[in-house]
């Protein structure tokens, strides 16, 4: 289902802490399960041909143990007993089926073999891809920064949101991924237990089957600094790092924040005066930073709520902070934590991922500038105005299999201006002079983001031969054919305008929800840069209507 709208929101890396966790007295020792097939896929649409453990499986959240292959029953990670574990609290409970949950993968209770102890969950109504993996004492000899690998086997578009700005379906994705463990504490290593991370995927349509790899691995002597707006904050901070091949020294990543970490950070932010248009939260946590517009300011957002204002989606988050690692990224020892290799198709785990863009955005503007002033102490120069953003193009796709799910969709549109981005020659006039859209303190709403505002030119009024005519004053045209309007004291008749684009599209999507009678409301958004072009049909049929066409 395509809709031409258009809009805008990286992917989530979490670099945090683990730390063994005794957990002698949650592991009980059984008999060794014997089981030919080491991998399990609940959501098989045969469900004829299930075993009793891939029919059990559709049941988790009513697991008190899991078997693991090594015959030691432990408590799953969600369970209010006791369990070994330093995620926090809202992350590892946060697999419920209503709130869009469904376990898609795992290797317990009869699957897997020694060390390969994985749980693997998708939410259909978020994309996000939730990991859970145990590690057993035996294997716990590793204190080094923890990093998992995620690698694609076949080119996808699936981690299109993982980058500081998201991309579309027409482009390939990075195949791989760089992410840490979701842990409260800071010791950054693998914990004895339960692990967790996690990541969000974007709907591709082009992508059938292909082979998705966790590999284990580990930073040495890491070192972490934080930038940007995130200051200190190091409970729920997610990290990602899309380089195909990290280097030794430094290597930057995406910051997000995710769970209670970051309902509190947004709080503090806005109480603290940073979002410039917004006074308060109207109401309490994922609802009022929805209705506040806070989310739309950020680089990308997840988050549910229901009638109640409850939270029902833990939030993730974007703004523009960022990491920096100094360490090597390397393979750890064979034997210590197993990786796994798992065929994602739609038979075999659905259809993954929520939404995503068809191609990349297109903002259109108009050819036309309308006079302002006089460009004063300029004798022969005056001032037009851009009559700025004409139309625009986004295609956006939802998941098909997210539809009986959904009792209402929408997709939102935002265009602000963004520091960060600068484009030169967006126009495709590389011999132009680059002019941008105003950004000053007046036009600013957080950070580097401004509204949009006005763009001023200086034009020069020649004739035919592009030879200087005399001065128009205030009987000047009141509207002129920008694209091809002479700027500056250069005499004759060359075109001289384009543009910096500072543009930025959020694209933001509310679903409604309903399964099995309960309702909740799931927002998220990313944020593309846009191409920019003059619109073509008013490029054309403009064309020889105003100056610089008409001769004066």
């Amino acid at each position: 289902m395509i809709k031409k709208l258009i809009g805008i929101a990286l992917l989530t890396f979490v670099i945090s802490a683990c730390r063994n966790v005794e957990d002698s007295l949650l592991e009980t020792p059984v008999n060794p399960i014997q089981e030919s097939r080491l991998i399990a896929y609940p959501k098989k649409s045969d469900l004829g041909n299930m075993t009793r453990s891939e029919t059990v499986g559709l049941d988790w959240e009513n697991w008190e143990t899991v078997a693991l292959a090594s015959g030691v029953l432990v408590a799953p990670p969600w369970t209010n007993n006791p369990v070994a574990s330093d995620i926090p609290e809202e992350i590892r409970k946060d697999i419920k089926a209503t709130d869009g949950w469904d376990l898609i993968v795992h290797t317990v209770n009869g699957y897997g073999e020694q060390g390969l102890n994985y749980l693997i969950f998708h939410n259909k109504f978020t994309g996000i891809l939730k990991v859970f993996y145990y590690l057993e004492q035996s294997g716990a000899q590793l204190q080094n920064t923890a990093i998992w690998k995620i690698h694609f086997e076949s080119p996808q578009s699936l981690l299109a949101f993982t980058s500081d700005y998201a991309g579309d379906a027409t482009k390939d994705s990075p195949s791989d991924l760089y992410l840490g463990n979701i842990t409260n504490n800071s010791a950054k290593g693998y914990s004895i237990g339960w692990n967790c991370f996690q990541f969000e995927l974007a709907y591709d349509p082009d992508f059938i089957t292909g082979s998705l790899q966790f590999i284990p691995e580990s930073m040495t002597t890491a070192d972490i600094t934080l930038e940007g707006n995130f200051e200190s904050e190091t409970n729920g901070l997610i990290i990602s790092i899309t380089n195909s091949n990290p280097l030794s020294g430094a290597i930057e990543g995406v910051a997000k924040m995710g769970g209670n970490a970051a309902e509190k950070w947004v709080t503090k932010q806005v109480t603290g005066g940073a979002f410039k248009k917004i006074s308060s939260l109207v109401a309490g946590g994922v609802k009022g930073i929805v209705k506040s517009g806070v989310s739309k300011l950020l680089g990308s957002f997840i988050g549910g709520f229901n009638s109640a204002k409850e939270t029902t989606q833990q939030v993730q988050l974007k703004t523009n902070g960022t990491v920096k690692l100094k360490g090597n990224i390397t393979s750890i020892q064979s034997g210590m934590i197993a990786p796994i290799s798992f065929y994602i198709s739609k038979e075999n785990v659905g259809t993954l991922g929520v939404w995503g863009a068809v191609k990349k955005p297109v903002i259109y503007l108009s050819p036309l500038a309308i006079y302002e002033e006089e460009d004063k102490p300029y004798e022969f120069s005056y001032i037009y105005q851009l009559e700025g953003l004409e139309s625009y193009d986004i295609q956006t796709i939802v998941n098909p299999e997210l539809l009986p799910y959904v009792t209402d969709y929408k997709f939102h549109y935002d265009i602000y201006q963004d520091n960060d981005v600068s484009i030169g020659h967006a126009l495709g006039n590389d011999s132009g002079d680059n002019f941008c859209f105003e950004m000053s303190s007046l036009y600013n709403l957080y950070e580097d983001i401004y509204s949009i505002a006005s763009c001023r030119v200086p034009i020069m009024y020649k004739n035919l031969f592009g030879d200087l005519l005399p001065p128009y004053g205030t009987l000047a045209p009141y509207k002129i054919y920008l694209p091809d309007a002479p700027l500056g004291e250069t005499v004759g008749p060359k075109r001289t305008f384009d543009l910096t684009s500072h543009f930025i599209v959020v694209v933001t999507l509310t679903l409604e929800t309903n399964i099995n009678g309960v309702q909740n409301t799931v927002v998220s958004n990313q944020t593309f840069i846009p191409d920019v072009k003059w619109n073509p049909i008013s490029l054309e049929s403009l064309k020889g209507k105003y100056y610089p066409h008409v001769d004066k």
